[in-house]
């Protein structure tokens, strides 16, 4: 494989397009309020707070999408025997609407088209009732509240995904109830639900747990909770720091379900983070363990990532991450992974997530088929018996 001529084909290609974005601001059709706007809107507080009037009840549509172009390569691909794939895809589509029917009681829903069949697919699903100013209660499908990388919507990432560690231990979505609390310094989102991974699912479904508890908890050290909604630190901000941690246990195989039980297996498993922002600058490390005994064996699984970014102009900023998954050494596929990921974001709109350009690299320094981590598209990892580089170039818009 010519890895050299193809690789440098491609930083040509981003480093003239990284020049022409030097500059100021492009002229946009929306103007910098209604961008802001917009973005706001999309990730509202999920706290209904409703003026008398009646127009603030009304559904409020959002949604954002994610426009790539991603070329790999490696010398050992498991499904082709080329060295190089290419191509555009629509890795995130997602709309959805949020409002109120009484200033106590708010909603949202959320779905996507998946990038690989353009099939829709609900995501979230959810009652909120606030029961105080401190403590408020959800019920429906949501994201787990578990790991810090979930907790930021994938529309305000720094890269243009989270790491491949996160994919691997990320609880992704269930469906529960749970209590929410959230004071000046400390929140916390405690939740009894079907288990990791249960996403619009019947209640006898085999791959729901018996019975699941999840849980996370925040300490705001310095600065405010809306500096946390994102991993990026405009120019300007106050420095901020944040610590939390997160828990969940789940147990299965003793209930009934299509096909017989539920499936066999217990999880343990844990995270704690830590995030910094400066004047235009950030910095993010969480570790990750969990602990699993299912058929398939008793297997304890860690890993880190640690990421960073700082803006070189007011609308250019640069970042670097690596993370880690080191697996049991008593898995079949027990080989390490490791990925290195460097990039540049260019904002075409100032201090807003609403219209982002993202050009970056991921280097896997392991190969994918003797590790437990999964090929995937959307993470950039694909099957292969060897190294592998991802590079990627996106757009991404929020309305």
């Amino acid at each position: 494989m010519n890895l050299t001529t193809n690789t440098s084909m491609i930083g040509a290609l981003v480093l003239t397009a990284g020049t022409t974005f030097a500059g100021e601001p492009t002229s946009l059709s929306m103007d910098v309020e209604n961008a802001l706007h917009a973005e706001v809107t999309a990730d509202a507080s999920n706290h209904a707070s409703f003026a008398t009037n009646t127009n603030e009840y009304a559904p409020r549509v959002f949604g954002f999408i994610q426009t790539r172009y991603n070329a790999n390569f490696s010398d050992g691909y498991t499904f082709s025997s080329e060295d190089t794939t290419t191509g555009f895809e629509l890795s995130r589509t997602r709309i959805g609407v949020r409002g109120g029917i009484h200033p106590r009681v708010s909603y949202k829903i959320e779905g996507d088209f998946r990038s690989s069949t353009g099939a829709f697919r609900l995501l979230d699903a959810y009652t909120d009732i606030e029961l105080n100013d401190s403590w408020d209660l959800r019920i429906g499908q949501f994201a787990a509240p578990y790991t810090r990388e979930r907790q930021v919507s994938s529309r305000r990432q720094l890269a243009s995904e989270r790491s491949t560690t996160h994919r691997y231990f990320d609880g992704s979505r269930t469906q529960g109830v749970g209590l929410r609390y959230s004071s000046d310094k400390v929140r916390g989102f405690l939740t009894f639900n079907e288990g990791f991974g249960n996403t619009n699912t019947a209640f006898n479904a085999a791959a729901e747990a018996d019975y699941a508890i999840t849980g996370r908890l925040e300490y705001l050290g310095a600065g405010a909770w809306d500096a946390f909604r994102d991993f990026t630190s405009w120019r300007g901000s106050s420095n901020a720091w944040l610590v939390g941690g997160g828990v969940h246990w789940q147990d299965g195989g003793e209930t009934g379900a299509t096909g017989g039980t539920t499936a066999d297996m217990e999880i343990f498993a844990a995270t704690a983070d830590l995030s910094m922002e400066f004047d235009g600058s950030n910095l993010f490390a969480g570790f990750y363990f969990q602990s699993m005994d299912s058929a398939a064996g008793d297997f304890d699984d860690m890993g880190a990532a640690i990421q960073a970014g700082m803006f070189v102009t007011d609308i250019v900023e640069v970042f670097g991450r690596w993370d880690a998954v080191f697996a049991d050494s008593s898995r079949p596929a027990n080989d390490d992974f490791h990925t290195l990921t460097a990039g540049v974001n260019y904002y075409l709109i100032e201090n807003s997530h609403a219209a982002k350009l993202t050009f970056e690299i991921a280097y896997n320094l392991d190969e994918q088929a003797s590790s437990p981590v999964p090929a995937n598209t959307t993470a950039g990892v694909l099957g292969s018996t060897d190294e592998q580089f991802n590079l990627r170039a996106q757009l991404s818009v929020l309305f």
